[in-house]
């Protein structure tokens, strides 16, 4: 039930919706990824993608998926949102944003403790099961209504 899953670079998590026990053979791991698929026009990622991978693949079907990420500077033309890839398409999914409570972050690639810099944020996500993940910058959907005038 305490099983923790995280990336390599420490940026990214799963938390499973229910305790979970991995039996003989089983896995569940975070995998940073060197590329990503093609993104959507006019989208930016964020830091980068992330692989969510498990066997069986009922073991990553529920729960939250987290991304750390450094806030870009405000722009009312862009929204930002956990991503995953289906295989086709990128879909965008429903995102809730915090700042990290802890003044002192852990750097899995140092082993040190270091302070939480200024515009962290973490993005949290439904799972959508094993595939990719990542956090896109992409055109916020605008409706442009016709001038009426009297």
């Amino acid at each position: 039930g305490g099983v923790l899953i995280i990336s390599s670079d420490g940026q990214a998590s799963y938390e499973p919706g229910t305790p979970l026990n991995l039996n003989p053979g089983e896995s569940i791991s975070w995998q940073s990824m060197p590329g990503t698929p093609v993104l959507p026009e006019g989208s930016i990622i964020l830091g980068q993608s992330y692989q969510l991978d498990a066997f069986p693949t009922s073991l990553a079907e529920s729960g939250n998926v987290k991304i750390q990420f450094q806030e870009p500077t405000p722009n009312p033309d862009k929204m930002l949102a956990i991503y995953f890839w289906n295989g086709v398409e990128w879909q965008r999914l429903p995102t809730s944003f915090t700042t990290p409570i802890a003044n002192f972050h852990f750097d899995s690639t140092s082993f040190a403790h270091t302070q939480i810099p200024d515009g962290l944020k973490v993005a949290v996500a439904p799972s959508q099961g094993v595939g990719v993940y990542a956090i896109l910058e992409s055109p916020a959907n605008k409706i442009f209504l016709p001038f009426v005038q009297r």
